[in-house]
């Protein structure tokens, strides 16, 4: 059986508002369809544009977080 999960986010800047859905097939995760969604909303942004996101994931921001904080074990 197939699985979709279904993203969505908003955008507005001086070109417009733009409301983008996609549908993710085979991505039961929730927290994936998260990260992806977060993703895709800062590649599509302005260069130096200021950026505010909303989500309840909290698994989604510890995955975002861990990422990008990583430490060289000797």
């Amino acid at each position: 059986m197939a699985v979709n999960t279904i993203i969505a986010f908003y955008t507005n800047n001086e070109e417009g508002e733009f409301l983008t859905y996609l549908n993710l097939s085979f991505w039961s995760s929730s927290t994936r369809a998260e990260i992806v969604a977060i993703f895709l909303a800062l590649l599509i942004v302005l260069e130096n544009s200021n950026v505010i996101i909303y989500t309840d994931s909290l698994g989604a921001i510890n995955s975002i977080n861990s990422a990008f904080n990583t430490t060289t074990l000797i």
